[in-house]
């Protein structure tokens, strides 16, 4: 693993971070250099431990270990140890801090961007950007070769991967009487609110005479499809290849597994979980597992 950018003592970040509830054993004043997995790590190397085996982390080479060890009886001689509840997601906020890139903001000479755009403070737009009659808050990263359109809002610290496609508009046709299709003007706005993960390759449809939206702390994986007027809440993961249609409403903390969709206009209750492949066509209740049922087909080796 590559050396953090930001080098900093254990005493620091801890401050930094204003995290609570945390014991420090041995020297805080050690500095982080590095970040490897528990059993690679090495000298001036953060790591973590989840299973509290005190034999192991004494062998450990590691010189920074965050562990979930709640009573510390003994000395680990050059070892300086963070004891902690949950070790594993505190290893992961000290490394979004050690790892960010400070002073990563602005914009990209080759980023287009319209003049009625509003662009906050601290916001990144990497190369190769369109950004249209949209609002970006501050905090906000978008990386290159991203398409935002008009009537895009874009909350504070969302992170959008490389050729993400926001705002566009949906599809939908209606036939007239000679049954050809016309196209339905989509004229809503998409809204993603504050701290939103969105993955390359993924496309997020405005509304047609409303809104699309995507609520705070909602994390979208990459090649993932959001229709129009679609309504997704809090706090959900969508991973690759998940499909939604146009006006689905998704409520808070709702998972669903790759390559997985919902048909147009159904609604799927808070702290649900759709597996994989699943293709789902009612309305699913609040804390509800939906699991596909698999048909597996043999061929006759004479018919092969």
């Amino acid at each position: 693993m590559p050396e953090v950018y930001n080098k900093i003592s254990v005493n620091e970040l801890v401050k930094q971070m204003k995290l609570k509830k945390l014991n420090i054993h041995g020297d805080s004043s050690r500095v982080i250099k590095n970040a490897e997995p528990f059993n690679k790590a090495s000298k001036d190397t953060l790591t973590f431990s989840v299973n509290g085996n005190i034999e192991d982390i004494e062998q450990s080479k590691a010189d920074i270990i965050i562990c979930n060890i709640k009573n510390i009886n003994s000395e680990f001689e050059g070892k300086t140890l963070i004891c902690v509840e949950d070790p594993r997601f505190v290893f992961i906020k000290f490394l979004e801090r050690l790892m960010s890139k400070d002073g990563e903001t602005g914009i990209h000479s080759t980023a287009i961007i319209d003049s009625e755009a509003v662009i906050e403070q601290n916001v990144y737009i990497g190369p190769y950007c369109v950004i249209g009659k949209a609002h970006i808050q501050e905090g906000t990263k978008i990386l290159a070769n991203t398409y935002v359109f008009d009537n895009v809002e874009i909350g504070k610290n969302v992170l959008i991967k490389p050729g993400a496609v926001l705002g566009g508009e949906g599809f939908g046709f209606q036939k007239d009487w000679d049954g050809k299709y016309h196209k339905f003007p989509h004229i809503g706005k998409l809204v993603i609110e504050d701290d939103v993960y969105i993955g390359s390759q993924t496309c997020i449809d405005r509304g047609t005479l409303v809104e699309t939206r995507i609520k705070r702390g909602t994390k979208i994986d990459n090649f993932c499809h959001i229709s129009h007027n679609v309504q997704i809440g809090e706090n959900c993961i969508l991973t690759a290849g998940t499909e939604l249609s146009g006006s689905v409403c998704v409520e808070d903390n709702v998972w669903f597994s790759p390559t997985s969709n919902v048909v147009e206009g159904i609604k799927i209750g808070s702290n649900s979980f759709v597996g994989i492949g699943c293709s789902v066509s009612k309305n699913i209740e609040p804390n509800t597992r939906v699991i596909p049922q698999h048909r597996v087909f043999y061929l006759d080796n004479e018919e092969a």
